[in-house]
């Protein structure tokens, strides 16, 4: 299985002086078997850091270092989890049958 993340978007606010303080981030998981693949949008979700001393500048992100504060921050796990399930249904759907007694 391949597992792809994407960052989308970085959510900042300005905190103690500091402008571009990022808070959050939209990103996209993607699993993917090789022939099929499901995607899953993240959006908004919080960045907690506690080391002010590990402070970066905006201008000095790299989408690694965002990754692993996504990866901190996630119980990725239970993403891929989903994830897989998700695969298995697309490639295996659930399907409804009438009641075989009737209505």
């Amino acid at each position: 299985m391949q597992e792809k993340i994407e960052v989308i978007k970085l959510n900042c606010k300005k905190i103690d002086g500091k402008d571009d303080v990022v808070v959050s981030v939209d990103w996209k998981y993607t699993l993917s078997d090789g022939t099929e693949e499901v995607s899953t949008i993240i959006p908004n979700n919080l960045i907690i850091t506690t080391d002010i001393e590990d402070f970066i500048l905006f201008e000095k992100l790299t989408e690694e270092k965002v990754i692993r504060w996504i990866n901190l921050n996630h119980h990725m796990e239970s993403i891929k989890l989903f994830a897989e399930k998700a695969l298995d249904e697309k490639k295996n759907p659930t399907y409804k049958k009438d009641l075989p007694w009737g209505s």
